[in-house]
């Protein structure tokens, strides 16, 4: 009797081992899932407004009338200089009240060694030089390139966006807008809910604010080397903060890291997840504050939950199991009634043969036993779908043994494979690996497919343009390159149709935003109507777009451009009525930079809209 007792007690501790460590590794799942929420709102919060400061700066700023008041802002007669801030101030003054719509805060012109020039959210205020204060700022009249990300100004601090100003070949200086950090907690406060702060490190607020705007900061219950800014702090309790530290021994550690990091804490009744997302300056890289979001955490409850239930049943459980060994000394039955009580797949196995599996395993795959199985699969591996997103047989090596082994290199966030059930519909699985010894692994996978789901629908989010509903830029960045080698893979070429609306401003002035907005919108409509499901449309900026086209030839190119070009002109488009647009074509060039594809385009847009509009034109060498 004594030695099943022993076996209990040594299989009880075994068991609750595995169990919390396997509950451990769900709630880090939980974190690091909402972290991935907050970093991919965070993003596409910021994606939206830097459009709205492209466009402004296209399509308002970057104007003849407007660089010719700005190219006397570099002028030395003072007086000369004073007349056009007055004009450029004028000129723009109830644009810049418009752009507030869109929680445009500031407006800022600097000359090209990185004098602020003009103001419009403090005009009185000018003069000052911020070399050594605005990196961005420099960095732009340095290198003659847009910037944006976020920085603490003299005045505000805020998501910049700053652009180069040059005219008539000459370099002006830069001009800037942003958005408060206000604007970005609100929208991500509005899309995630909870309670979203910001804390920004002393130093910099010393270093770079006017004295006289010191005041605005004050010191967080968090940590003293970091600032609330009161426009945009939130009162949270003290006993919630100070549950959350007691969580977080050294929070200076994690702040050391300049990483995201996460803490769960109790609070009220409720479970809570803070998660501390860092900000950096996108010239010196430094990591200048943090975004934190707090929200309550039913996922962890019932985790928590789950684990005090599962101590008692696995105590019951092995108590079970140790009682019909005692009787039957079958492995194999004990084995089996332990993880029939798992909704997930398990499975016992060396690697490559599957020597056991539960009842989730034959309800999946639609098998009846293990050796009905075994007829027509030896490993569980060969079902396991090739998709470069997960893990599957093409990512194991020569140097590996077996599947197990490649996978056990990977961090158990990349530990997901994908597999089609008996109803062919495709799960994917998260895959944890127990090893009792080099003959015997458990491995466990658990469905988290609607994770998978809810977390490519974000991101996705971040790749369309939300005016239009044509991909934007960042989509471009991320795919053209996959695109493009799977056009070459299937034989085919691809085509870059880079196009835009002939006298576009002109409808906006003549009809205003919200009508060019309309024809926008109407032109996508076209030409998705009129393209294949592999020929992808991409909003470049402003009326600009590209189509990347799968094609044979340059003919076949010409004919599609031609087709779109041709619809668009005999559409009638309510107010405007009829519109048109002209078209540059050039082939992908697999000897070259994928920057000369579009380059170009660009070269043959020109040649169309120089040779009369409503056109194709092809790049020739």
């Amino acid at each position: 009797m004594f030695r099943y007792i022993l076996l209990y007690i040594s299989a009880l501790i075994v068991a609750l081992l595995l169990f919390v460590k396997y509950n451990h590794n769900s709630i880090e799942k939980v974190k690091q899932r909402e972290e991935e929420l907050v970093s991919i709102e965070y993003n596409t919060v910021i994606s939206n407004y830097e459009m709205h400061a492209s466009l402004y700066y296209l399509n308002t700023v970057n104007q003849a009338d407007v660089l010719s008041i700005f190219r006397d802002a570099t002028s030395k007669d003072p007086l000369l200089k004073a007349e056009a801030r007055k004009k450029l101030h004028a000129k723009l003054v109830s644009g810049y009240e418009n752009m507030k719509l869109f929680q445009i805060r500031q407006l800022h012109f600097h000359l090209p060694d990185n004098e602020s020039f003009l103001r419009f959210h403090r005009p009185e205020k000018y003069g000052d030089n911020l070399t050594g204060i605005r990196s961005t700022v420099e960095y732009v009249n340095r290198e003659k390139k847009a910037i944006s990300g976020f920085e603490e100004g003299r005045i505000f601090n805020g998501y910049r966006f700053v652009f180069p100003i040059s005219y008539e070949g000459r370099h002006l200086g830069s001009v800037e807008t942003s958005v408060s950090m206000k604007s970005v907690i609100d929208s991500i406060k509005k899309n995630l809910g909870g309670m979203v702060n910001f804390i920004i490190k002393r130093d910099v607020v010393e270093r770079k604010v006017f004295d006289n705007e010191k005041s605005n900061y004050k010191v967080s219950c968090i940590n003293d080397d970091y600032l609330y800014d009161k426009e945009v702090f939130r009162e949270c309790p003290k006993a919630m903060t100070g549950a959350m530290l007691k969580t977080i021994p050294d929070i200076n550690a994690h702040f050391a890291e300049k990483k995201t990091f996460s803490t769960i804490f109790y609070f009220e009744g409720s479970y809570h997840i803070r998660v501390f997302l860092p900000i950096f300056n996108p010239v010196t890289k430094e990591r200048v504050a943090y975004l934190t979001t707090t929200r309550k955490s039913p996922a962890i409850g019932d985790l928590e939950q789950r684990e005090d239930i599962g101590v008692v049943m696995i105590a019951l459980i092995l108590g079970i199991i140790v009682f019909f060994y005692k009787k039957s000394h079958d492995a194999s039955q004990r084995l089996e009634k332990v993880f029939n009580f798992q909704n997930n797949i398990v499975i016992l196995t060396d690697g490559n043969t599957l020597k056991f599996a539960n009842r989730t395993f034959y309800n999946f795959f639609g098998y009846g036993s293990l050796g009905e199985y075994l007829k027509k699969y030896k490993c569980i591996c060969d079902q396991f779908v090739d998709d470069e997103a997960f893990f599957s047989l093409a990512k194991v090596g020569p140097q590996d043994r077996n599947w197990l082994e490649a996978m056990q290199k990977l961090p158990e966030r990349k530990r997901i494979v994908s597999m089609f059930s008996q109803y062919e519909t495709l799960h994917d699985f998260a895959v944890s690996i127990n090893i009792l010894d080099r003959d015997n692994i458990i491995v466990t996978f658990a469905d988290i497919t609607e994770n998978i789901k809810e977390k490519m629908s974000l991101k996705g989010r971040i790749m369309i343009d939300p005016l239009t509903q044509a991909y934007n830029r960042t989509y471009f960045d991320e795919s053209a390159a996959l695109l493009l080698e799977k056009n070459k893979i299937a034989g085919y070429r691809t085509a870059c149709i880079l196009f835009d609306i002939d006298f576009f401003k002109k409808v906006n002035d003549t009809y205003g935003h919200n009508v060019g907005d309309d024809v926008l919108r109407g032109v996508v409509r076209l030409v998705k109507a009129n393209i294949r499901p592999e020929e992808k449309l991409i909003r470049w900026g402003g009326e600009e777009f590209i189509i990347l086209s799968r094609v044979r030839s340059e003919e076949e190119a010409q004919m599609v451009a031609e087709k779109i070009r041709a619809e668009i002109e005999q559409h009638y488009f309510d107010i405007v009525g009829k519109v048109t647009c002209s078209f540059g074509i050039a082939l992908y060039d697999p000897l070259r930079e994928l920057k000369y594809l579009i380059e170009y385009a660009d070269r043959a847009l020109y040649e169309a809209k120089k040779s009369g509009r409503n056109r194709v034109v092809f790049y020739e060498k």
